[in-house]
């Protein structure tokens, strides 16, 4: 078996349940990988610890350890000689969690003095996000106690376990502030849970064989404990011990496990989770001041999406920075956020009430920036999203009634498909066009603008196989695994899945890659495009708000 020791940044607990998870299924064990866990360093000091490790054993065995971002590249900017490689959590959960009534949120976005109790390895960067505030080290054991106590005014927190022990002992949720968005827009402390090795065993061809097949086990860990938190916690509640951290209980643990899973798969990258994208690895690098060029601290050839691959995650991230500045400029005008109904009819229309909805969500996607929950999108952009939910036995004029009913919305979506008792002309043609947010140009007409030739045709035509084999750009949107034999697509063509089908608890794109793991014919295959979809329509609600004429005082 291949010898890996792993640093831990913390004790064993919920923000470790994919390895948790991988050592009691045996993922490791079947992969012939030896997972040693090597006890916890202090804080800070996980890089220094996987260097020193690995040169004492004499390259005899792979170190990997953990850390956030913000904490591993000022151990890269010492000298210490290792490189991050892939990530757990796709975002810092760190946060600022303080008593309810504290006014937490108004008091820091003002700039007050605060007392902040903070650990040792984050005092510089609290100290730049609050310059005015009074921060307090204090070791980990006495923060909350700290808080309790009335001794300081706030604490640095993890938003997926110290948040909710805060919960449980004042009876109460805390008052929470991230610490990146909201009040503190420019800060960037890009990815937590970092996995890294040393640069000497990144060199190894063995090593790096050995790093591909321990993360291969460590994120299909991952995928276990999102399809089953409950089993997971059990596992972590067998592994971790004792904290004031943390409750040692089934119940407490899988909570914390559900909202460790959300910041996991902000790392999925076409259908892959870990993946650490070099946008957001740079932007956090350049915010945290650091000036460790990007191929000293990230080998992007680790653990990546894949050849020829493009996710369209990123975009949908710059839509969303783009759609929270047209709402917060909405809201200013008319003294409210903008606001979308979505109405849906039955279960067929592929939203929150289809029967695959809770699946995907849980599986999937983050829960505020997911089709599938836009409420809680739309919440997290700073839009107020209300949703209808209508019998299959609604008569079309009912259906329009209740769409005239929410005239002073900013959007209207009628989710499709229809019950066929419905007339979806009539119905489609009653939502007017200033709150049409979902009607988007289709893409054959935005490649047509472009000067291409499109055409159109169905997943059941004759002439399919042929077409394809002589397209530039192939655009699936059928929702049928299979729909095209990928042997069809042209050699150095574009492929597009946008249709997609759930499963076995995955998602199968309409033209899946080739069985046999031969190369794919397409120069470029174009992955994820649903996350588009949901930034698309809040944007479009925005920016329909922000477009719309004040009311006058005294308006009706």
């Amino acid at each position: 078996a291949r010898r890996v020791a792993l640093q831990l940044d913390y004790y064993m607990s919920s923000q470790f349940a994919g390895v948790a998870v991988a050592m009691r299924s045996g993922l490791y064990s079947r992969a012939g990988i030896d997972l040693r866990l090597l006890p916890k360093c202090a804080p800070g000091a996980e890089a220094a610890a996987v260097s020193r490790g690995y040169e004492q054993e004499g390259g005899k065995a792979l170190f990997v350890g953990t850390m956030e971002q913000n904490t591993l590249l000022p151990a890269i900017d010492s000298g210490c000689g290792v490189k991050a490689v892939a990530a757990m959590f796709g975002r810092s959960p760190l946060c600022l969690a303080a008593l309810p009534g504290s006014r937490l949120r108004d008091r820091a976005g003002a700039g007050e003095v605060l007392r902040v109790g903070v650990h040792v390895d984050t005092e510089e960067l609290m100290r730049r996000i609050l310059p005015t505030a009074d921060v307090r080290i204090l070791p980990r054991g006495l923060k909350l106690q700290s808080l309790l106590a009335g001794e300081i005014d706030a604490v640095q927190a993890y938003d997926v376990m110290e948040t909710l022990r805060l919960a449980h002992d004042i009876g109460t949720p805390p008052e929470v502030v991230p610490l990146e968005g909201g009040i503190f827009p420019e800060v960037a402390l890009g990815y937590a849970q970092v996995l890294f090795a040393p640069q000497a065993a990144l060199s190894d061809k063995n090593h790096r064989e050995t790093l591909q097949t321990f993360l291969q086990a460590t994120f299909q860990g991952w995928r276990e404990v999102m399809q089953n938190p409950a089993d997971a916690a059990d596992t972590v509640v067998k592994m971790q011990g004792e904290s004031d951290h943390w409750l040692n209980n089934p119940d407490f643990v899988e909570r914390s496990t559900r909202l460790c899973c959300n910041y996991v798969k902000r790392t999925r990258s076409c259908g892959k989770f870990g993946v650490i994208d070099a946008d957001i690895w740079k932007r956090a690098t350049t915010w945290l001041a650091h000036q460790v060029p990007l191929e000293k601290s990230l080998d992007l050839n680790v653990w990546t999406a894949g050849d020829r691959v493009v996710d369209a995650h990123p975009v949908a991230r710059e839509v969303s920075v783009e759609t929270k500045q047209l709402a917060k400029e909405a809201s200013a005008k008319h003294g409210r956020p903008p606001q979308l109904v979505v109405v849906t009819v039955g279960s067929a229309a592929l939203g929150r009430t289809h029967p695959d909805g809770a699946r995907r969500l849980q599986l999937i996607s983050p829960d505020d920036a997911s089709w599938f929950s836009k409420a809680k999108t739309g919440k997290s952009l700073g839009i107020d999203v209300k949703e209808v939910d209508l019998p299959d036995s609604v008569t079309t004029q009912e259906l329009i009634r209740v769409l005239q009913q929410h005239s002073d919305a900013h959007g209207l979506q009628l989710m499709w498909p229809l019950p066929p008792s419905v007339d979806a002309r009539r119905a489609y043609d009653a939502i007017p066009a200033a709150q049409d947010v979902d009607g988007a140009t289709s893409a054959a007409k935005l490649l047509v603008a472009r000067g291409a030739t499109v055409t159109l045709v169905g997943s059941g035509s004759e002439d399919l196989n042929r077409l394809a084999a002589e397209a530039d750009v192939v655009v699936a949107a059928a929702g049928k695994p299979g729909v095209l034999d990928v042997g069809r697509v042209r050699p150095g063509a574009v492929v597009v899945n946008v249709g997609t089908t759930f499963v076995r608890d995955d998602l199968v794109p309409d033209i899946s890659p080739p069985q046999d793991g031969g190369p794919h014919p397409a120069s470029l295959i174009v992955h994820s495009v649903g996350p588009i979809s949901v930034a698309m329509l809040m944007r479009n609600v925005a920016a329909n708000a922000l477009a719309a004429p004040a009311k006058q005082v005294g308006a009706t």
